[in-house]
């Protein structure tokens, strides 16, 4: 009986044990201390423009205009300032934003990737890239529309 007695409590020692170690690692925090984006290459589109800025946003912009400016993609990181974050929890690395201007018909991008730099203090490696491709689908921002939305037409943008 002792010894039976005492597996359970060596068993419930451990359990306990093991329940605080795995606790102690979800209050671990990461610092994310940089996100920096890049944009390229693209497939398709003339007049395309790589990198360029739109206040805290980086672009590609794409098409022949016409009359309100080039449609593209944009991203904002959030990062800087660093911030910290729990282990196992999600957390924003930026902002992206479409731009859906009228353009020239064949003028348009059909993919453009996305790289995110960052540095994470507590990730192995601490410097990362992850790479996106977006497929686009332009539309001549005409009724009637692909794609439905408040003002005609949206474009379709989605993750290759």
């Amino acid at each position: 009986m002792k010894t039976k007695l005492g597996a359970i409590v060596g068993a419930t020692l451990l359990s306990l044990s093991a329940a605080i170690m795995s606790n102690a690692a979800v209050a671990a925090t990461i610092t994310i201390n940089s996100t920096a984006p890049t944009w390229g290459p693209t497939v398709g589109g003339s007049s395309v423009v790589l990198n360029s800025t739109n206040g805290s946003f980086l672009d590609v912009r794409w098409g022949t205009s016409i009359g309100s400016g080039q449609s593209g993609l944009g991203f904002d990181p959030a990062n800087p300032p660093s911030a910290s974050v729990p282990t196992d929890t999600l957390f924003n690395l930026g902002t992206l934003r479409h731009y859906n201007n009228p353009i020239a018909s064949g003028s348009a991008a059909s993919s453009a990737q996305l790289s995110l730099s960052t540095s994470i203090a507590g990730a192995v490696p601490a410097s990362q890239t992850f790479s996106f491709n977006f497929l686009i689908d332009e539309t001549l921002n005409a009724l009637p529309c692909a794609y439905p939305s408040a003002t005609p037409c949206a474009d379709r943008i989605t993750f290759q």
